[in-house]
Order: structure tokens, then C-alpha cells, then sequence
């Protein structure tokens, strides 16, 4: 894949990919023999794309691998891993979980879990090289060159995704001042980590059986926002986070977390959990946080009220985050480049959870 970096798949999705790659195999190396051990290796089809499984009056599939053995036997739980993963490709989510879930569950194969990520990035960077490959051809007009490229790039950011994705539950908040950035960094963390998202400035809504957004311009600390209905939110966002962590998924609260108090909740949960835990505390100029939340105000399908005289408020309350350990707390200015602030953020995270696991 090297030849492609920063043509088909970025440098930081390879350097990350490969040392996922890496790691998995260093930490997994009693499992994988444990699959072999078991007869989890098989004549399987090796290639197995939607466009080979035909649904008629019964299911039919077709153009297994015939021509190379080495290419045929795998992994049982990497031929379920490349059918899901063309079908994540092509957008089918749902599809995907229900086929996984079905062949856990008439396979007994519990251990398959444990793999299903590793051999969807392997099929998915397979994909996305294989795709690279046709780019080398000369004669390919530019406008099925510039297609090609995007199908590889496609296939690459499904691999970082698989090779992102969170095994076991960890909490994480962000912290910050309105119109910082929480919201945007934790939707496109949690896309990478499959976490849920708890949103305050929803659930604070929900919990008053109100319209997402429906606007509230109250003053600070009034109406929606007194101290009563805050402590509410922040106790039903904790309790729904158990749960959400009780279920083994991940979980992201997306909130200001401005007191201490409320921090402390947060980091007891986890501790309680046994779940790691971590900060992502967002920070903005005044004059770049001014124009986002004139720009929110214009937005009708935006459920938060923060306006700028509301900042100047929250800002005598928000207590300095002292308190979290170093390696669980994260700082990021959002007016730069806050995308290398989240690789960063995926890579200290998701090695940590390798490291864990070892």
C-alpha cells in the first residue's frame, strides 16, 4: 500500500492501520492459534461480494476463488467479515449487524467478535488496493481515473474505520465552553469509534417534552437552563450512559461539563463500570465562537440556545479541568486544524485499548 499513501489513502490511515495491524496480531496471537486449533480454518468462497450471492427461489453463490487455494481458505469468521464489509461499503448497516448477529447465533462461534474488525480492515484495504491498482493503467480516461481513485479512497477510510472501531466500552466527555466545537468533534469520534452520542442540549430538551429545537432564549441559569433542570439532565445522561456501557457499546457525552462536580460523576461512573475514561476539553477564540453562534441562531434545526451573552456568563462558572489524569484528558483548539487533534485523539485511544487487552 505504500506506493498509494496520499494518493488512495492518506498517510495517517496507513501509519494507523499498520500499526493496529500490528498490535492485534501481537495481542491476539493466543486466539489465532486457538482458531486453528479448532478447525476455524476452512475451504471457504474468498471473495464473497454481494454481486456473487443470487436470491431466486433459493440462495445461490457463485465465483468462489478457484483459481488460488491460498486465496480460498480462511478464517470462517473472515468470510462473514468480507460480506459485511461489502455490505457496510454499500451502505447496508443494518444488513450487515442482523448477518453477523445470525451467524453468531446458529454458529456458536463466540470468539468471532473478537476478529470481526481485523479481517473487515484486512478485506477493506484489500478492496481499496486492488481499486489503487487499476489507477496504474495509462490509457484510463481521466474522469473513470478520478472515479477509481474515489472508490479506493472509499474502501481505505471503511479500513481505518473497522481498525478505529472500539471492542470494549470506554466514557468519554468533552468539555467546553458554547460554540467550542463538543457537538462536531464528538459526531465524527464517535462515527469512527461506533459510540453512542448523548447529547445534553437534547436530552435537557426531551426530559421537558420539548421540540429538539425549539428555541429557549432564556437568561443564564433561567427557565430550561435554572440549576434544578440541569442537575436532572446531567443524572438522567449518567444513568442512560450505564446503560449504554452495561450493553458493551461506547459511549460519548456530548456536554459542557463546566463543574467539577458533574465531572466527578461522570469519572465515578467509570470507575464503577470498570470502563476507561477520558476528556475531550474544546476551546475556541471569542471572535471564531461569535460568528458560530450567530450562525446557530439562524439554524432552525439546531436544538442548542447558546447565544454570546450566555458565553460571557458560562465562562465566570466553568471550573479549570485540573483534576483528570493526563493521559485520560485531551485539549483541543477547534479554530485549527482539529482533525489531527481526533487521529490523534483515535490513535492514543484505541492503542490504549489494545494495550489493555493485552
Amino acid at each position: 500500500m505504500i506506493k498509494y499513501v496520499n494518493v488512495t489513502i492518506p498517510a495517517y490511515q496507513y501509519q494507523f492501520i499498520k500499526e493496529y495491524v500490528e498490535r492485534f496480531l501481537a495481542v491476539n496471537k493466543h486466539l489465532l492459534e486457538k482458531r486453528v486449533a479448532e478447525h476455524r480454518i476452512r475451504d471457504c468462497h474468498g471473495d464473497l461480494h454481494l454481486e456473487h450471492i443470487c436470491i431466486a427461489d433459493e440462495i445461490t453463490i457463485f465465483d468462489c476463488i478457484e483459481f488460488n487455494e491460498r486465496f480460498r481458505f480462511s478464517d470462517v469468521a473472515a468470510e462473514v467479515a468480507f460480506l459485511t464489509m461489502d455490505l457496510d461499503y454499500n451502505g447496508y448497516f443494518r444488513q450487515a449487524e442482523d448477518f453477523a448477529l445470525s451467524y453468531l447465533k446458529y454458529s456458536g462461534d463466540t470468539d468471532m467478535h473478537a476478529l470481526l474488525n481485523f479481517y473487515r480492515c484486512y478485506y477493506a484495504c484489500v478492496r481499496g488496493k486492488v481499486s489503487s491498482f487499476r489507477l496504474d493503467q495509462k490509457e484510463i480516461p481521466a474522469a473513470l481515473r478520478a472515479e477509481m481513485k474515489k472508490t479506493a479512497l472509499k474502501y481505505f477510510d471503511l479500513a481505518y474505520a473497522y481498525a478505529a472501531h472500539l471492542e470494549k466500552p470506554v466514557l468519554i466527555l468533552t468539555a467546553g465552553l458554547i460554540g467550542s466545537g463538543k457537538s462536531y468533534q464528538a459526531r465524527h469520534l464517535a462515527g469512527r469509534f461506533g459510540a453512542d452520542v448523548i447529547r445534553t442540549d437534547v436530552l435537557r430538551k426531551e426530559l421537558l417534552r420539548i421540540a429538539p429545537a425549539e428555541k429557549h432564549h432564556e437568561s443564564f441559569g433561567q427557565g430550561i437552563y435554572a440549576s434544578d433542570v440541569s442537575r436532572k439532565t446531567y443524572e438522567k445522561t449518567i444513568e442512560l450512559a450505564a446503560e449504554i456501557i452495561r450493553q458493551g457499546k461506547s459511549v460519548i457525552i456530548d456536554a459542557s461539563f463546566k463543574n467539577r462536580s458533574d465531572r466527578k460523576e461522570a469519572v465515578d461512573l467509570a470507575g464503577r463500570l470498570h470502563v476507561p475514561f477520558y476528556v475531550i476539553e474544546c476551546t475556541c477564540p471569542d471572535d471564531l465562537v461569535k460568528i458560530r453562534l450567530n450562525k446557530r441562531m439562524l439554524n432552525k434545526d439546531n436544538p442548542s440556545d447558546g447565544r454570546w451573552e450566555i458565553l460571557q456568563e458560562q465562562k465566570k462558572q466553568y471550573e479549570e479541568i485540573s483534576e483528570i489524569p493526563e493521559g485520560c484528558y485531551f485539549k483541543v483548539d477547534t479554530s485549527g486544524n482539529p482533525a489531527i487533534a481526533r487521529q490523534n485523539i483515535i490513535r492514543t485511544i484505541k492503542m490504549a485499548e489494545l494495550q489493555i487487552r493485552k
